[in-house]
């Protein structure tokens, strides 16, 4: 099976929700699939499944992607707690680096 890309799941505001009492969801979108790709083996060890089914499930979300690309162990109480605005934009300049370095 051949990928393109990877889903990143959509995700709750929550500062959003705390400060305007607004529920709105950051959009989903996608990283190169050849970017994770080399951190498999992480993804099997954070999340027990492939990164093709986590795929098919839906995704991961901005935290578990950016632990899974810098080869960490999920930590709940650490990576959990991240905002989900700053996992976004962390997110994103991950990938423009990427893509930038894999031209």
């Amino acid at each position: 099976m051949i990928h393109d890309t990877f889903p990143i799941m959509s995700e709750l505001n929550r500062a959003k929700l705390n400060k305007c009492g607004v529920a709105e969801y950051l959009k989903e979108f996608t990283i190169p699939w050849e970017m994770i790709t080399p951190h498999e083996e992480q993804c099997k060890t954070n999340h027990q499944q492939t990164l093709v089914r986590i795929a098919q499930r839906g995704g991961l979300s901005r935290c578990e992607a950016i632990v899974i690309l810098e080869d960490r162990q999920w930590k709940s109480e650490i990576d959990g707690e991240r905002e989900v605005e700053q996992s976004d934009k962390l997110l994103k300049e991950m990938v423009e680096k990427w893509k930038s370095e894999n031209k």
